[in-house]
């Protein structure tokens, strides 16, 4: 290929990264196109690209000539694509969504667009395939109230959930589910049966935001929510309303370790309010999870998962906890009465995919956490 100068050019781009496996796309001026595959970075291009190259990615994933022009005034610029795409091994087309971030960067005092772009798996694998342990599974379906799943970005969380929801569609009946998500990721339909409904509903293209269309879907009497991430206090108010009135809501949120989960979200309404939404959360919170990829030693990644089934006892005794003691005593509980990462890690290490230099980086966040 002799650059990437026209809109096919970006197309095959995004065709190859399909093919091949890879997560995430990175289009940097001076540097060559390098795909995430395994978590690993590898380099596509073979060639750095130019100035030029780098605003047609830009201007091609945004569809518009001002794509360029608007990163590089400084607004960042996060949005999807979608693109029909045929399989080398398959006889139709069929869409694919990409979720792109570009934002200014400055390369050699030349200010240009710096683009990641997410490639968006199509199909939710099956709850087995990762190894997601039983007892999560145990109580991944209560009749109502909350499941949190934490996680930084590409830490798989949106996986985990993806998965747990297509096995609920599989192997139960009369389940009515609406989620909200920006964007889907998943294809949830195929699963569906003829005594279950999924309905998916993308932020902000079928709903303005996460609010509004929680608050549309409360309407729509549905037996499970998904929420695709609870960021603002706004958001988490309607998604405890919605356990409050019976419903089973799962959510993501950008946490570090399961102690640090009600915390944070607490952090996002007024101090005043911290004891009113910390009993909120405690009532209607039936199980925390928290995942991370680490790279293994096979030259892969594995995902390292620490869980807490919030149980009548333990919300009894979190309820008086003094809210700066809150992440301490969390993350006993979870040592004590659930998995903490530490303890998964052990495993693989036992099995020969971590090293002892990974499991004690682990362990001493593990202590960190209880200081």
């Amino acid at each position: 290929m002799n650059g990437f100068y026209s809109r096919e050019s970006v197309h095959y781009c995004l065709g190859e990264a399909i093919e091949k496996g890879a997560t995430e796309i990175h289009v940097n001026e001076g540097d060559f196109v390098k795909f995430e595959i395994g978590g690993r970075i590898i380099k596509f291009s073979e060639h750095r690209l130019d100035t030029h190259e780098v605003a047609n990615f830009c201007n091609t994933l945004y569809k518009s000539e001002t794509g360029t022009s608007i990163v590089i005034s400084g607004s960042e610029i996060d949005h999807e694509f979608e693109f029909k795409y045929l399989k080398k091994d398959e006889k139709v087309k069929k869409s694919r969504t990409f979720r792109v971030n570009s934002a200014a960067a400055t390369v050699s005092s030349i200010v240009c667009p710096s683009i990641t772009i997410r490639v968006l798996s199509e199909t939710p694998p099956p709850w087995g395939k990762y190894g997601y342990e039983q007892e999560i599974w145990d109580a991944w379906r209560p009749e109502s109230g909350l499941i949190l799943i934490g996680g930084s970005t590409g830490s798989g969380k949106s996986t985990l959930l993806a998965s747990g929801i297509r096995r609920i569609l599989s192997e139960m009946n009369d389940e009515k589910i609406v989620t909200l998500e920006s964007p889907i990721e998943y294809n949830l339909k195929p699963y569906e049966k003829e005594n279950t409904i999924v309905v998916q509903r993308s932020v902000p293209k079928n709903t303005k935001t996460f609010k509004i269309g929680l608050e549309s879907s409360l309407r729509q009497n549905p037996t499970i929510i998904v929420v695709g991430e609870s960021r603002d206090a706004e958001t988490i108010r309607t998604v405890l309303l919605a356990c409050q009135t019976g419903h089973l809501v799962y959510t993501t949120t950008h946490v570090n370790s399961v102690a640090e989960t009600i915390p944070r979200m607490l952090s996002e309404f007024p101090v005043n309010e911290h004891h009113t939404y910390l009993s909120a959360l405690l009532y209607n919170t039936r199980m925390i999870i928290n995942q991370k990829i680490v790279k293994s030693l096979d030259g892969g990644v594995v995902g390292l998962r620490e869980f807490l089934v919030i149980t009548p006892e333990i919300r009894d005794r979190l309820e008086f906890v003094p809210l700066l003691e809150l992440k301490k005593i969390m993350r006993k509980l979870v040592n004590a009465r659930g998995q903490s990462f530490y303890k998964h890690a052990l495993r693989y290490y036992k099995e020969g995919l971590l090293d002892k230099k990974e499991i004690d980086r682990l362990r001493i966040e593990n202590e960190r956490e209880m200081e």
